[in-house]
């Protein structure tokens, strides 16, 4: 947190209550925090977050939430978070359309696995499906090619997008008129 703050990062900072505690651990003022939950939409001028439900770990991780991102007149991007699948998810997230689904496909830490992931970006009919948490641990590191070759199998191959550090992704790639 201490080079955050140097290099000029600031709050507010949105946080499920776990998430929250820790920040206050790491000397985040309270005011600079806010509480989020499942449902639960926050306006940031012309952006919109709001929390949804994740799939939890174990009984005792409960405060796990994914986000739906989105800016007036703009895209939606669903950022699953840390979650294990479950039909639910795309039945909270499709009723705001998401465009962009990033989500994680490191399945043996109880996330989604490429194929739970390929399904859930068909579910959802989203424009872009970009993997995420396949390059984190190396006894869970999953190549992002299996979540296109999922992708496939569901007829979406095409929507397949893989981010590279430090190179710039834009969407849509023709702007809105």
């Amino acid at each position: 947190m201490a080079g955050y703050r140097q290099a000029g990062g600031r709050g507010p900072f949105l946080a499920p209550a776990e998430a929250a505690e820790k920040l206050r651990s790491l000397g985040i003022l309270p005011d600079e925090i806010i509480l989020t939950w499942p449902n639960k939409t926050h306006a940031f001028g012309d952006l919109r977050i709001r929390a949804t439900i994740a799939i939890p770990f174990a009984e005792d991780d409960l405060t796990h939430v994914g986000y739906l991102v989105s800016v007036d007149g703009g895209p939606t991007v669903y950022l699953t978070g840390d979650t294990d699948y479950h039909e639910i998810l795309a039945l909270a997230a499709a009723p705001h359309h998401p465009d962009v689904l990033a989500c994680v496909i490191n399945g043996a830490f109880r996330n989604l696995s490429p194929a739970q992931a390929a399904r859930l970006a068909r579910q959802l009919d989203v424009k872009v499906a970009i993997p995420c948490h396949f390059d984190l641990f190396p006894d869970n590191s999953l190549p992002p090619q299996l979540f296109r070759t999922n992708l496939k199998i569901e007829g979406i191959g095409d929507r397949y997008r893989e981010l590279r550090h430090g190179v710039a992704f834009t969407f849509p790639e023709t702007p809105y008129s």
